[in-house]
């Protein structure tokens, strides 16, 4: 077997590494920051910024190294060692901030630790890919190739990592067990590539291989639960695993037991007063509850709390059966969740809601605030008319926000607006009761809630519900005229935008609201960007354009690298939309990233590979390039138009059919993407530039554009503009790309001519 055909399998096992290292290093890096979009963008972005760095910067040396296989050999060696490395650094980074268990994390914070624990599996990632491309020395024609052919090996290896992860690791093994696996696959390609070669490289490999499967097979579990002890430090830790959707942690106080998900509080037991403001008042409102949808927080104390009030049915969503199953086992709650009137469903409660065709006196969402754009789907205007086809009539529907007791100040008031006027857009009535969780609640019918103190008093006591907290001297203060005046007054001060699925606003807001716990100067960053709107990034795309324009003549490779950035930055952008797309039209994405990831990689592959194939058949050009970005503008166009669409579908035959075609959308941008990047290759190799030096500056480029669409995408654009007008943005600055590959082979030709 010859060198060029032994290194393929290094190119699979790169990308294979790549893909899982990055879900593994985000999905712990979420514990210590809770998840939230803004969190995922900032550490997406350092994963792009530090591998477009490795392939940028380093890859300028690659075509001066002369044992490039030895290289080789030895970065999968280190690559082998990092993984579990990063992840106990991970877990340890708490300490290092300071940071306690349940403490907001702040922007400094998050960043420096991302950005300091990716680079060095980042950095290394990214020379990999420029030194496989220039592994052997080659001719042009065969440069060309060989740049394509390391894109779609890696990419082939990326969609089996990703899809691997997703229904096969994180099922049965936690992250350390995970990382174990990958490093043995590295040592394993590493010991492959030195057989055969006279050199000490291949007996440290195997020893290194040796040693490092037996120190996993004897110590990888002491690893895992030393490491959990020390992210929880200051906790008992009585339970941690992996699940599907997160990390799921249990720890003890005293008699209180408490469960986290990512690193977030989801409840407590016993927590006797939230499971009493959580339920009661919803069920007061209503002169005579019989059957309940609970959303969330039920294997709490709040199923006990629904069926004190003679409830004859309830039906409980949880979407992670693994909460369930930890609380029959840790918790004395067996009785209640065995109660025969309770009904546990395991599906995304947003699904639930869409396609149930029972009706409900009273439905609950016990869910945390819009914190995040998947939660954000519960607060949504579409949401609220999905719950209100579900209630009989006079029912009722609750849900409860954080607030503050006595002052709201202008970003808690803009929050509370959207949800308050969102929710009055469906329902007949509503009341919202103030304290530091505010409860809303609303109802389909016309005089039927009520905020006299004495009314829910003397229904209490009619049912013989016995409660701690939520009784006849609380209740007066909770529901003073005085505090529920002025709540409304600030609720109304601020006239704020309707919170929708294709428009979460209130997601938004509730980051701005996050940011005043921090530094003025993100908040002011946040507050300022709430103000812009289309026009106003249209003029900067129009700006970007004369500028780009008038430098194109002195930089020859402007046009490429510039279509290759904006491609990449649209590439990740229209990725988080077809995921939040699937997730509004859908109802849940969790079981579906691999699927979608999985159609968006073999796009790659297939685009890269039919284009490698017309570089060795045909002389393609600067316009065979704007032809393919005159796709990656239409795409965009495309999904506005697909999720318009698929929006109006409502039978569950539809549902499935936007479950297949959504991977078919992924799959062509990939197929676009996968097209654009060996011809770009090929036309900046013909600058005059070297083949190593080529391959890191277009792989680095196109991760730098993708570094910005990740920051933007999820935290500012789609909140703040909205998915439709997010993707008639990315239509806008790819058109830019158009117009400047335009004008440059226009230049060509008439150069051409003239000569």
């Amino acid at each position: 077997m010859n060198r060029l055909s032994k290194v393929k399998v290094g190119w699979i096992a790169m990308g294979f590494t790549s893909m899982v290292a990055q879900i593994v290093l985000m999905r712990e890096l979420m514990v210590v920051f809770y998840g939230n979009e803004i969190s995922l963008g900032v550490i997406l972005a350092n994963w792009l910024l530090w591998t477009g760095l490795g392939s940028f910067v380093l890859g300028r040396f690659v075509d001066r190294i002369r044992s490039r296989l030895s290289l080789l050999v030895l970065c999968f060696m280190v690559l082998s060692l990092l993984l579990p490395l990063l992840i106990i650094g991970v877990r340890g980074a708490r300490l290092f901030w300071g940071i306690s268990i349940g403490e907001i994390v702040g922007f400094a914070p998050m960043f420096c630790t991302s950005f300091v624990i990716l680079a060095p599996i980042c950095v290394l990632c990214g020379f990999l890919f420029a030194l496989n491309c220039r592994i052997v020395d080659l001719t042009f024609k065969e440069a060309v190739s060989q740049i394509g052919r390391v894109y779609i090996f890696e990419a082939i290896g990326s969609a089996i990592g990703g899809t691997f992860f997703s229904y096969v690791l994180i099922r049965y093994l936690n992250h350390l067990e995970i990382a174990a696996i990958v490093g043995t696959i590295d040592l394993g390609v590493a010991l492959f590539l030195s057989l055969g070669r006279k050199t000490v490289l291949k007996w440290i490999g195997a020893i290194l291989f040796v040693s490092y499967v037996a120190s996993s097979w004897l110590y990888v579990d002491w690893a895992e639960q030393e490491s959990n002890r020390l992210r929880w430090r200051g906790f008992e830790l009585v339970h941690s695993q992996e699940s599907r959707y997160g990390n799921i942690a249990v720890t003890s106080l005293l008699d209180q037991k408490s469960f986290y998900e990512n690193g977030l509080l989801i409840f407590s037991f016993p927590d006797v007063f939230s499971a009493e403001e959580a339920v009661q008042f919803a069920l007061l409102e209503h002169p005579a509850p019989r059957t309940v949808l609970l959303i969330g927080g039920g294997a709490s104390d709040c199923l006990s709390e629904i069926l004190k009030h003679g409830i004859s049915r309830v039906d409980y969503v949880e979407l992670d059966p693994q909460i369930v199953r930890l609380s029959r086992k840790l918790l004395p709650v067996t009785s209640v969740l065995e109660d025969p009137r309770v009904e546990i469903i395991h599906t995304d409660g947003r699904f639930f809601v869409k396609m149930t065709k029972d009706r409900y006196d009273c439905v609950i969402l016990n869910l945390p605030d819009p914190f995040t754009a998947q939660l954000n789907r519960f607060y949504t205007l579409q949401f609220f008319r999905e719950v209100n086809r579900i209630l009989n009539p006079g029912g009722v529907f609750s849900f409860r926000v954080s607030s503050a007791e006595n002052y709201i100040g202008k970003e808690l008031g803009r929050f509370l607006s959207s949800v308050h006027l969102t929710l009055g857009k469906v329902f007949e009535e509503g009341v919202v009761i103030p304290g530091e969780n505010n409860i809303f609640i609303a109802t389909n019918a016309r005089n039927l809630l009520t905020l006299d103190p004495e009314t829910l008093v003397r229904r209490l006591k009619e049912r013989d519900v016995t409660t701690r907290y939520i009784r006849e001297y609380y209740l007066p203060y909770r529901m003073s005229l005085e505090r529920v005046e002025y709540l409304a007054s600030r609720i109304e001060d601020w006239t704020e935008r309707v919170n929708t699925d294709f428009h979460p606003i209130s997601y938004y807001y509730s980051i701005v609201l996050w940011s005043t716990h921090f530094q003025t100067f993100v908040r002011k960053v946040l507050t300022f960007f709430s103000l812009i709107d289309l026009k106003h990034l249209l003029l900067a795309a129009v700006g970007l354009a004369i500028l780009t324009l008038a430098l194109r003549r002195r930089y020859r490779s402007l046009p490429v690298l510039f279509a290759v950035g904006t491609t990449g930055s649209a590439e990740i952008i229209m990725e988080v939309v077809c995921m939040l797309g699937f997730q509004v039209l859908y109802g849940f994405v969790y079981s579906r990233v691999g699927v979608i990831t999985a159609a968006f990689m073999i796009g790659l592959t297939s685009g890269s590979v039919l284009m490698v194939r017309l570089l060795r058949r045909r002389l393609l050009g600067l316009g065979h390039l704007g032809l393919i970005q005159i796709a990656v503008c239409m795409y965009p166009l495309l999904l506005v138009a697909s999720f318009q669409l698929f929006s109006r579908a409502l039978s569950p035959s539809m549902l499935l059919s936007i479950e297949i075609l959504f991977p078919l959308l992924t799959f062509f941008a990939g197929f676009v993407g996968g097209l654009q990047f060996p011809l770009a290759s090929k036309l900046y190799l013909e600058t005059g530039r070297e083949v190593g030096r080529v391959a890191g500056m277009v792989y680095g480029i196109d991760l730098f554009g993708a570094c910005i669409g990740a920051v933007f995408a999820s935290t500012l654009l789609i909140p703040v503009l909205g998915i439709f007008q997010t993707c008639y943005l990315v239509a806008a600055f790819n058109l830019v790309s158009i117009l400047l590959i335009g004008m440059s082979w226009r230049d060509q030709s008439r150069l051409g001519e003239s000569s």
